[in-house]
């Protein structure tokens, strides 16, 4: 089964606005999400395409959760549930934001390539060369 390109615009056109593919897929008119997944498996180009999209996404919640913030400053009588579900809102998206974005992801990531070498010796260690040094004098 392919799709549609009018369906595959829909699809990617959702997603890039913040639209979860659960709710995309539940809409008439387009494939099943189990669908759409036995597809993406097959089709590495759909899997990139679906997977670029829901990275804007990503981008476009984070600007919408941002918006919402900045609005509420301006609002008069705000309630605390206002508050709250505003910083839940920004909080998940700047968590998915860090999962899907690698410029959010706050992980510091440190690879060994192992080509690293160690010697241990005591040629040049201090204790050893002080002794050596006072028992030459003593002597």
């Amino acid at each position: 089964m392919k799709l549609e390109n009018t369906v595959l615009e829909d699809i990617l056109v959702n997603l890039m606005m913040g639209m979860t593919l659960t709710k995309i897929c539940s809409q008439p008119g387009f494939p099943s999400l189990s669908t759409l997944y036995k597809m993406m498996a097959k089709d590495e180009e759909l899997n990139l395409k679906i997977s670029t999209a829901r990275t804007n996404g990503s981008q476009t919640k984070l600007d919408n959760a941002t918006d919402m913030m900045l609005d509420l400053r301006t609002k008069p009588n705000i309630t605390h549930q206002e508050v709250t579900l505003v910083n839940n809102l920004v909080t998940h998206a700047r968590w998915e934001a860090s999962k899907l974005i690698p410029n959010y992801n706050d992980k510091v990531i440190n690879e060994h390539k192992g080509d690293v070498q160690y010697k241990i010796g005591w040629e040049n260690d201090p204790i050893l060369t002080q002794k050596k040094k006072l028992s030459t004098h003593t002597t």
